[in-house]
């Protein structure tokens, strides 16, 4: 779970920084409707990041190492 957060906050902060810094350094005095839609495409990529990697976790873990033989003389 530790990773799945790390690489969620990870890439939230990358998306709020690739929307919010162009607003920010060509208009620092309003930032308007801009930093809202960072922080909106933030919390969505870490959601769907954290998602993402659970549900993959979990899939994995349910699958037989070895699929097909159930026994070593197979």
């Amino acid at each position: 779970m530790g990773f799945a957060v790390v690489t969620g906050g990870l890439l939230a902060a990358l998306a709020y920084f690739a929307l919010a810094l162009p607003v920010a350094l060509a208009h620092p005095a309003e930032p308007g409707p801009w930093l809202l839609a960072a922080k909106l495409t933030a919390v969505t990529v870490f959601a769907a990041r954290v998602a993402y990697v659970l549900l993959r976790w979990r899939h994995r873990a349910r699958q037989p190492s070895q699929p097909g033989r159930t026994s070593p003389d197979s």
